[in-house]
Parts: structure tokens; sequence; C-alpha cells
């Protein structure tokens, strides 16, 4: 939608101390361009890749943008000389700026009359927003589209959320159209092709099905009205596996219209063997090198960045070849998704035939989100078995006993059901309320379930669940802090979810040792004293230390005191635990006699279904209800 001319010059939001700062994945978006079409398609593979949707909300032609620099310098004629600024823009270019939103941030407008209401809107007031200007580059000698974000999203982010919207539910797969063809033909019920295709998503990729009963409805209504698209899409089963196959006829774009669709050696592969018998191919490797193996950042053409391959790069190679592009890309301004990486690689086989092969950003992220799924799911496996062999030797008093009673079953059920991607969720401190929104990646969550040391995003989803409960009095410190180095950056990421921002009796959380392992703090306002817990008196001096500095940016006096000292029994691994439990014994005058710590599995455990509670829900007070 074009914006009204006026006699003032169409710009994008300018930025302003006010603007909030837009979390997760929206902080990493390139800041440059060379062509509107370049943006316009990162937009949309960057939204699928992150998971949100955003779509164009306001544009500026360059013609407009031509007349009111016209109408400018006619009224200014004679007192001002026009400077860079005021050169007109060439129309061949077609935009000045644009500006796109997040689907939940565009007004719903209602053009009927009201007999009919909709139970779900979308419109939430979110604010996220990606501004886009064309400016002229004085190194490059040329125009290029500059970018920046803005706003924050105040709703949730995955990819249940992102499923939910029907458009990116459409079945553009052949194979997939082609089975619903061939059912359909056969008269099976829409239940029974929703369910084939759940089973062979499931198969071939291992992800969860997202389609709905009404995209299946959907696709056979299309089937219907184009007899033609139907008889395109039914092959026999020779025909699919033959060698002519490698281009097949197929519905396009949900439209029906009988094209043909290139099948590359990956998907032909995958439809034949299954996704877990891909060949991985060995690199070249060259010792004494950062990257650990041999590339070449090259340019790809417009085809070649959808193009596919038949391999699977080892996890170092994906890695080096990856930070290579980017490094690249970043140092001459360019977008990374238009270069790729030229490597020599050995196909497995008697000979070990070497060749090279051309991967494109894509293909890389591809990969890499491959090689993590396959590991999450391994670590999830681990989990299981590690709840299933774990002794709970000993129950703690009230109030930490609320799960006592509970049989593996229960946790066991809740591992499988938790997502593993990263999520975004949000909660409110204050009054009155202000909210905030922060991500967890929540496959780490699973250290809990382990004897490993558990890391900052477990930490973040527990405080979080503490928070729910005791947020009105006390203050919890974001315990990604310690992750930045500058003062002032550190501060505000400390004060995320409202201390030190909000008057609270006390201020609450975790820090991480140089030495890996955890200290708890509970910082009394009244009495201005810090209590501290920390595994050694050397690692308590390191906590203080780090606090000391923390406080001083928000301008805090506070007097240390070394809290009585965790059970001698507590293992090297067990200290974010150990940090856990000393803030929440602090928040409900507890003591370690209150809370036994001869089975650490259960506690473990028990954090684990806070946390759970957390990114399932997505919203930290919605996961607190029922808080025991």
């Amino acid at each position: 939608m074009a914006t009204s001319s006026s006699d003032e010059l169409p710009s994008s939001v300018p930025d302003t101390p006010d603007t909030p700062r837009v979390p997760g994945a929206l902080e990493s978006f390139p800041t440059q361009f060379r062509s509107w079409e370049e943006l316009e398609q990162f937009v949309e593979d960057f939204g699928a890749s992150t998971f949100q949707v955003f779509r164009k909300r306001t544009s500026v032609t360059a013609a407009m943008r031509n007349s009111a620099i016209a109408k400018r310098v006619a009224a200014r004629s004679g007192t001002r000389r026009a400077g860079p600024r005021a050169l007109p823009i060439p129309e061949a270019l077609r935009f000045y700026a644009k500006t796109y939103a997040c689907t939940h941030g565009l007004k719903n407008t209602p053009r009927g009359v009201g007999r009919r209401t909709h139970a779900a809107i979308r419109d939430t007031g979110c604010t996220a927003r990606i501004h886009a200007t064309l400016r002229f580059s004085t190194t490059a000698r040329t125009y290029v589209v500059t970018t920046r974000v803005s706003g924050a999203h105040n709703h949730p982010v995955g990819r249940a959320q992102y499923f939910s919207y029907a458009e990116n539910r459409r079945i553009a797969d052949p194979a997939l159209l082609r089975d619903v063809a061939a059912m359909a033909a056969k008269g099976d019920a829409p239940r029974t092709i929703l369910a084939h295709l759940a089973r062979r998503v499931h198969e071939t990729t291992g992800e969860e099905c997202v389609y709905k009963l009404k995209d299946i409805h959907n696709v056979l209504a299309r089937l219907k009205n184009d007899s033609k698209g139907l008889l395109a899409a039914l092959q026999t089963d020779a025909e699919a596996n033959s060698a002519v196959a490698d281009s097949v006829d197929a519905v396009a774009t949900l439209l029906l219209l009988s094209v043909r669709v290139s099948v590359t050696p990956l998907q032909r592969h995958v439809r034949l063997a299954g996704v877990n018998s891909l060949p991985v191919v060995a690199t070249e490797l060259i010792e004494n090198t950062i990257s650990g193996l041999k590339f070449e950042v090259v340019q790809l053409d417009a085809t070649h960045a959808r193009d596919d391959v038949d391999f699977v790069l080892p996890k170092h190679a994906i890695v080096g070849c990856e930070n290579g592009i980017v490094a690249f890309c970043n140092a001459r301004g360019l977008a990374p998704q238009t270069h790729g990486a030229t490597l020599p690689v050995a196909m497995p086989g008697p000979h070990g035939t070497r060749w090279l092969a051309t991967v494109s950003s894509r293909q890389l992220l591809t990969m890499k989100q491959l090689f993590q799924a396959r590991y999450d799911i391994a670590e999830a496996k681990k989990a299981i078995e590690w709840v299933d062999a774990a002794r709970f030797s000993a129950f703690p008093s009230t109030p930490f006993d609320e799960y006592s009673g509970y049989s593996k079953e229960l946790f066991v059920q809740a591992l499988q059901l938790m997502p593993l991607t990263k999520v975004v969720v949000r909660g409110r401190s204050g009054a009155p309320a202000a909210e905030f929104t922060d991500t967890i990646y929540c496959a780490s969550l699973l250290k809990l379930c382990s004897d490993a040391n558990i890391d900052t995003e477990c930490m973040k989803a527990v405080l979080l669940r503490l928070h729910a409960h005791f947020g009105a009095r006390v203050g919890f410190v974001n315990p990604s802090f310690v992750l930045e180095a500058h003062p002032r950056e550190r501060g505000r990421i400390a004060s995320a979810y409202g201390a030190f921002k909000h008057a609270t009796a006390f201020v609450a959380g975790v820090a991480q040792l140089p030495s890996g392992r955890w200290g708890g703090f509970f910082l009394d306002c009244a009495k201005a004293v810090c209590y501290l817990c920390a595994p050694t008196a050397a690692e308590r001096e390191e906590l203080e230390a780090t606090l000391a500095a923390l406080l001083f940016e928000f301008r805090v006096t506070a007097a240390f005191e070394a809290s009585p000292s965790p059970p001698a029994s507590a293992a090297a691994n067990d200290s974010g635990v150990l940090a856990l439990l000393f803030v929440e014994c602090m928040l409900r005058n507890a003591t370690w006699g209150d809370s036994p710590v001869d089975s650490f599995a259960y506690f473990r455990v028990r954090y684990l279904l806070q946390a759970i509670q957390v990114v399932v829900k997505q919203d930290v007070h919605d996961a607190a209800l029922g808080f025991a």
C-alpha cells in the first residue's frame, strides 16, 4: 500500500531512545541489500527459518519521493542550496522506502455489518517492524537498500504459532500432492488422507505434520475444479520410479496447473531410501587452519540458491563454510544468501572420487538444522533413559515436595511433549505492569535430566517460573548478563525481567562463575545486604566482584554476606541446582535442612517440569497457574 504524498519528504521512521529493542532472531537482520528483490526474498526466507511472518505495510515509490523533493526545492528556491539528499532517485528503482510489519501488527478493519463475528483475530498490536530505505552508497557508487528493525513481538513466536496461519500450511510438495490426488480418486476420506500425509511427513523429515483437515478439504476442492491438474498429478508408481522421473508432473502453488517440477538428487533419494540413508562426504582437511578445511567463497547465480544437494557435509565443514561466508559478506557489505562455498569433496566409494561442490548458504543452514535436530533427538532419548534409571532416595518437605507423588511416566511424558526449538516467552513486571520477552532454546533444558552442569537457558526458564510467583516483591536478574563485557549492556540485560527497574523488597538471581559453575545471590534492599552462595570461598569472591560491578551500574550500595555452605555431598556439576535451591530457600524463608539434597535427581526433574511449563505456555504467568 503506497502512502499518500505530501509536502514533506517521505522517509522511514527515525530511531529514538524510546524505540524498544527487538528480542530474538530479528536483531540479527542484515542492514544492507543490493536490491529490493534481494530484500523481499530474504524477508521470506528469514520468516520461514525463524517462524516470523512479515507483510509489506507501507511503501513510498521513487516517483512520490522525487515529487516531494521537487516541491521542497521549489518552495525553498533561492534560499537554500540543494544538497546530496535532494537529488532525485531513478524511477527505474521503483521504490524509495518500504516498511514490513508483523502479521499481528496489521490493523483488523471489519468490513461487514456484524452478523458473523470471528473468534480469532490476528491483530495484537505487535510493534515489530522492518524499515527499508534506498540510499546511495559512496563506496559502492550505486544505490543500496539499507534496513533497520524496531519494536518487539508481544505474542508467541514459534513453530506452532507459525503453522497456525493457513498460508504457511500450503501443500506444495509434488509427491504429497500426487498422493492426495491418488487417494481422492480411490474415494478415501479426508481424514484418511490426512493420516497418510502425517505418516509420510514424519518418515521423510522426522518432523510433526503441520497440515490440518481443512487444508485437505482445500486441496480436494481445487482438484475437483481442475480435472487437468488431477490428471497431471495422477501418475503410476512405475512412472514415479523410472529414470524419466527426474522431472515429474505436479500441481504447483495449489492452482493445479500442469507444470514441470525438477526433482533434485536429494529429494529423490529421500523419497526412495529415507532421510537416515543420506551419504556423508569427506572433505579435504587442511591442517593448521582456522576452519579445518579448504573452501572458497563464491558468488551464486539466481538459480543456484534454490538448488539442492545430494550429500550432507560433516558438522565441522558446515561451521567452517558458514563462518567463512558470513565473514566475507560482512567485510564487503554483501548479503550472505547470495554467496556459497566451493570445496573439494570425496564421495564414499571404493575409489573416493574427488570433485568440487558448490554449497549455498541456504543449503548450509538446512544441513546445520538437520545435524542439530538429530543431536537434540538423541539428547532427548538420553534424558528419558536418565529419568528411567534415576533413583529418588529421599524427598524434601513442604514446599519442595509438590512432585514427590508423581510417577516417572509423567516425567517421561513431559519430556516427550516438550519443544526442542527456540521459543519466545513473555512476562510482566512492575506496577503498572510492563511486558518483557526473552528467548529460550528448549533443547538445553535436557541438561537438567543428566549429570551435566546446567546452562544459562535452564536458569532463565526456572527463574522465570519463580518470577511469576514472587515477582510482585522480588526482582529477578536475567542470568545472561554475565555473557556481556560492556558494563552498560550488562545492566540492560540484567534488568530485562524488571530487576532494578521497579521498587521491590528483594532482588535475586544466579550467575555463572569463570570456572563454569554457578553461584546464587539474594539482595535485601531494606537491609542493604546481599547474601551469597558459591561452591568454594574463592568462587564466592569471584561472585562478589561480579555483583559489585553490577550493583555499581545501578547505583546500589550493599554489604556482602556469605550464606551457610551447601551440603558437602554435592557434586561439581550440581552447582546450578544448588544455586537455584539457595534462591528458592531465601524466597521461602527456608533452610538447607528443609530441602535435603540427598537425591539431586528429584530437584533436577522438579526444575525441569517447571521449565517445561514456561516454554510450552510461552507465557510466564500462564505457566505459573497452580504453582505450589
